[in-house]
């Protein structure tokens, strides 16, 4: 899950370059083993100098290959031994090397070369705020860093520092709106002459200076109330969050700025008509020149086929994009100036000043709603003790992560704590073989925060409906839908229904699946029966805590796939490790860990980007993957700062714009040219070089190679189990699944060139956010992947002769994973289907039932019943009486409100792009690299749309999703 910008889802240690402490050090032996054997490790010194250091956790995989030839017993008693020793602090169990490698991205095959060394201007290139002099303090609320670490965001404010800073940018932002709704005294007669203080330089690239500035600084405000360990700061940032989204509504509905916005707006659109026109002509002429010459050469007739087979909307784009040249822009330009001015209008802009006023009232209400609503899903600590005999059939592993107390009737037997957070919760609705502990759980966990959040949901529900209808929309899911792909709340619905009718044959035959499994349990068990007329039947019913369960007994009778074995596969930081390498070999990347960096945790790890061909700094990113008291309980990546260009490199005062003579360059559509005055010439559609432009204006195209950037910063937050005394933490495969597609987020964030922080990273479509990450979930179930992916946590096979010899941890058997990947479309009907329960239940709360409520005058709308229909017509199993899902359904009040669709809407174009794209070579770098230019690096700078047909060569379709599932 991808968060909003304000807070809105590892490689081996040759392939992630790793300090010496802090973060960097293994927690278990396997990983130990591999990171010292197998790679010369790196970490930045005090002077950003990457020095050869052996990580103080190390072990050697030589002295493991000796001790097996010489003793014939590497056990893995002896490895649980030494882990123990190592989590109680013993480190000298084994000597350090640092010889030997797995194949190394930093080096490319020369597992010896050092990488490029950090500058002084790289630390600087994160643009965070710097440390107030002096701590005010008394308590510090960070962890880490030191005077050479690089700071990517503000950790250690005090929660009075924190409120001071959330006025501090309120204030600056509020100065600004001020200064420009002032320009409106050079509006005469609404006469707009494009030139200082009324130009674009002087007003939009203002707004967008400050966001980009400020973004940092709101991430510091909002940030901590989802991952601060100290509730006196989370209670703080949730007070910043609401004072910040009343501040942004205000803001949004400033009429005296939204007039010198349009007044500008509208005469560049008409300098950009006219200019447009001028460009469509050439194009005409230059076509018609190419048709006359076909009479005199004969290859002349191909090409002009060619050039008449392209696709209208690239003709147009490239019109488009001279267009803007000639007016002093780039399409980057144009499009931040008319969503701007689209966003205001989306606000209410046209209303009267009694209704706007009503509006805002309504939006700073809905925040509110959404923000106590989140509070309380983050603060839900609901725990069960169990007996020994209630959680049967639950692994061994599962039991010993648990925290334990003595029964007080029956002080020999022990009773075991469990919570309704995911690493709990998902395994024993899975494995536990009594029926009553899932039914209680089950209730539990459906019933989270109800009813409270159910009654902030439905009012906020209410509410939207009442906004978009002052704002002319006929419900919320029509205004929110206006400016998505999909484009109206019917084509929702039927995309839905039409995903739903294709799967209900084969949901049908799965569900009778289900209750066969059921109803053969319950003969060998003789539970489950009843007298009817004197007859003993049984009650093969399948109920909502019965589903997990027979779908796991279901893959494990037909493919033989025991989870808890295969799980023992993923230890976490060997997961990450191979992650890593292969997102750096697919992408071109490196990564650095940053040891020293501040943190909000000690749990927390950082890291720096750098392209793996140029060592260019691409940005930062955090890990915090275990769960903690008060902690976000599900798994998301938050933005913390755009990557864009700097806002001083575009200059200040009268010198500062797009078009910036004192830099001297802007945009020409196939790379940079010579700035030329604004408006003067034209440009054709064919670069110097003769080749014909490209299909759109890159970042390249705009110039900003020559302008300082902005770096992005990123934060991953998942909630993996933890690492106990007798084994590493370990990942189920899904949870394997989940990791994989929220660091894709993070990927986008870091790889996306913008100009502008408006368009940064996965701020495109919400209805494609997810499928560059859905895409890369493939992965997980390819075998040339899960072979970096996986290593079993104490069984070591020996390493190949090319691969420098050794041991290493044994991957995945590839009988198993064919068998997984059989098992991927197990049932998948039956999940498919609760999609879209979900889906149309998001769609009806805000499109159907709150118009519905309001026709009738009803003061509440009665989201239960319309849950409970969906989930019995389209689920097929009734919800447990008593439960809400709406309570801690946060998609709906975290910024996905009528857009939950957009899972499955993106999960047909994540499949189109894999099938097409790859075709069976999921490691392939050429293919990764063209992925990456054309669906990661442009951001939200261009339509989602056109990204997808870039890429795939052709408009997309549902087939590829169809067959993943089984139905094609």
């Amino acid at each position: 899950m991808a968060q909003g910008a304000a807070g809105s889802p590892m490689g081996g240690a040759s392939d992630v370059d790793t300090g010496g402490g802090g973060g960097g050090g293994s927690r278990f032996p396997v990983v130990a083993t591999i990171k010292s054997a197998l790679s010369p490790l790196w970490s930045e010194s005090a002077q950003w100098e990457e020095k050869w250091i052996p990580p103080k956790s190390a072990l050697i995989a030589w002295c493991g290959a000796a001790a097996l030839t010489a003793a014939g017993t590497f056990s893995a008693a002896w490895a649980l031994r030494w882990y123990r020793r190592r989590r109680a602090g013993d480190r000298s169990a084994l000597p350090i090397s640092t010889k030997g490698g797995r194949k190394a991205v930093a080096a490319r095959g020369a597992g010896t070369r050092r990488p490029p060394s950090l500058s002084a201007h790289d630390a600087k290139a994160s643009f965070s705020q710097s440390r107030r002099g002096g701590d005010t303090a008394s308590k510090r609320y960070s962890v880490g860093g030191s005077p050479s670490a690089p700071k990517l965001i503000e950790l250690d404010m005090s929660p009075e520092e924190l409120l001071a800073e959330t006025e501090a940018v309120m204030g600056e932002e509020r100065a600004l709106a001020d200064h420009i709704a002032s320009l409106f005294t050079y509006i005469r007669a609404g006469a707009v002459l494009l030139e200082p203080p009324l130009d674009f330089a002087h007003t939009f690239q203002l707004l967008a200076d400050i966001e980009a500035k400020n973004a940092v600084r709101r991430s510091s405000l909002t940030f901590p109330g989802y991952v601060s360990p100290h509730v006196e700061l989370r209670e703080a940032s949730v007070t910043a969050q609401k004072s910040l989204a009343k501040h942004d509504i205000e803001l949004g509905t400033r009429v005296d700025v939204y007039r010198v916005l349009k007044a500008i707006a509208e005469e560049y659109e008409e300098q950009l008509a006219d200019a447009l026109r001028r460009q469509q002509a050439l194009l005409a002429e230059e076509e018609a020149a190419n048709k006359r010459d076909q009479r005199h050469d004969s290859d002349s007739h191909s090409r002009a086929e060619g050039r008449r087979a392209r696709d209208a909307f690239d003709r147009h784009t490239a019109a488009a994009a001279q267009a803007a040249a000639a007016c002093g822009l780039s399409l980057e330009h144009v499009r931040y100036m008319r969503y701007t001015i689209r966003d205001y209008e989306r606000l209410g802009m046209h209303l009267d000043d009694i209704e706007r006023e009503r509006f805002v009232a309504l939006r700073t209400r809905i925040s509110d709603l959404c923000i106590e609503y989140q509070r309380n899903l983050n603060e839900e600590d609901t725990r069960v003790w169990f007996r020994a005999d209630q959680l049967a059939g639950m692994p061994a592993s599962f039991l010993t992560g648990l925290r334990q107390r003595r029964n007080a009737q029956r002080p020999e037997e022990a009773e075991y704590e469990v919570t309704l957070k995911y690493p709990h919760y998902f395994p024993l609705m899975k494995h536990c073989r009594v029926e009553e502990t899932r039914r209680l759980m089950e209730r539990l966990f459906n019933s989270r925060c109800v009813p409270e959040n159910v009654a902030l949901l439905e009012e906020a529900v209410k509410l939207r409906d009442d906004a978009a209808k002052l704002l002319g929309y006929s419900s919320h899911a029509a205004y929110v839908l206006d400016t998505r792909m999909a484009g109206s709340p019917a084509a929702v619905t039927q995309f839905l229904r039409r995903i739903s009718k294709r799967m209900e044959r084969a949901a049908q035959t799965e569900l009778a699946e289900l209750r066969r499994l059921k109803r053969r349990e319950l003969l060998e068990t003789g539970a489950g029966r009843h007298l009817s007329g004197g007859t003993a039947e049984i009650d093969d019913r399948l109920f909502m805590w019965d589903l997990r369960y027979y779908m796991t007994r279901y893959e494990q009778e037909r493919f033989q796939i025991d989870h808890e074995t295969v799980s023992e596969y993923f230890p976490l930081e060997w997961v990450v490790s191979g992650m890593f390498q292969i997102y750096q070999d697919l992408l071109g990347l490196r990564f650095v860990e940053l040891p020293d960096a501040p943190r909000w945790h000690e749990e927390v790890r950082a890291f720096a980007v750098r392209d793996g061909s140029s060592a260019q700094l691409m940005g930062y990113f955090y890990l915090d993957l275990h769960p903690r008291e008060g902690k976000y309980g599900h798994a998301a990546v938050w933005p913390l700062q755009p990557g864009c260009v700097a806002p001083e490199a575009v200059g200040a005062g009268t010198e500062r714009g797009a078009n910036d003579m004192r830099l001297g360059w802007k945009v020409n559509l196939d790379g940079v040219a010579p700035a030329t005055p604004r408006g003067g010439g034209n440009f054709s559609a064919t670069s110097a070089s003769g080749h014909n432009a490209p299909k759109a204006a890159t970042a390249e195209a705009m110039g900003m190679r020559r302008l300082p950037r902005q770096v992005p910063v990123a934060a991953m937050v998942a909630n993996f189990s933890k690492p106990t005394a007798e084994q590493p933490s370990l990942l189920r495969h899904e949870e394997v699944v989940t990791l994989f597609h929220e660091f894709g987020h993070v990927m986008h964030h870091i790889c996306s060139r913008t100009r502008f922080a408006r368009f940064s990273g996965t701020r495109v479509e919400r209805d494609f956010v997810e499928a560059p990450s859905q895409m890369l979930e493939n992965w997980c179930w390819e075998h040339a992947a899960l072979t970096k992916l996986s290593g079993h946590y104490r069984r070591f096979v020996p390493r190949s002769a090319s691969g420098g010899g050794g041991l290493v941890p044994e991957p995945l058997p590839e009988d198993t994973v064919r068998r997984m990947r059989d098992a991927k479309r197990c049932m998948a009907a039956l999940l498919t289907r609760r999609q879209v329960v979900l889906s149309l239940f998001d769609q009806e709360l805000h499109h159907r039932a709150a118009a519905a409520a309001a026709a009738e005058a009803a003061s509440e709308i009665d989201s239960a019943a319309v849950l409970e229909r969906l989930q019995r017509s389209i689920g097929l199993v009734p919800m447990t009486p008593g439960t809400h899902f709406g309570g801690s359904f946060g998609h709906l009040m975290g910024g996905y409100d009528a857009q939950y669709y957009g899972y499955l809407w993106s999960e047909v174009f994540s499949c189109d792009m894999y099938e097409t794209g790859f075709g069976g070579e999921p490691l392939n770098a050429d293919a990764g690299q063209r992925y990456r230019q054309c669906i990661l690096t442009p951001g939200g700078s261009r339509d989602a749309a056109d990204m997808l047909r870039d890429f795939l060569g052709r408009e997309p379709c549902e087939q590829a999703f169809l067959r993943s599932k089984g139905v094609a």
